[in-house]
């Protein structure tokens, strides 16, 4: 089974410093897997790019946070209604 996240869920998981690897862990354990979509990415991205120079620093911080997601295969995908058009 796939787990999308929206904005909201991504953001709390990186200020709570939830560790990427036992949450994996954790899913997989569970017969399940994260999974990223683009449009969640161009959300954040809009959302750290509007908060000054501060919200660089975060949005820096937050992007690297989900590289260590994507380096451990979590698929990126479209989402829902994007599929629908598709």
């Amino acid at each position: 089974m796939d787990i999308y996240l929206d904005t909201n869920l991504w953001n709390e998981l990186f200020k709570q410093g939830a560790h990427p690897e036992s949450l994996l862990t954790s899913f997989e354990g569970k017969g399940a897997r994260l999974v990223l979509s683009d449009e969640t990415v161009y959300e954040l991205a809009k959302t750290f790019a509007k908060k000054g120079q501060s919200g660089l620093q975060e949005g820096i911080g937050f992007f690297a946070y989900l590289r260590e997601f994507i380096t451990r295969s979590v698929p990126i995908t479209k989402d829902n209604m994007a599929m629908v058009a598709a």
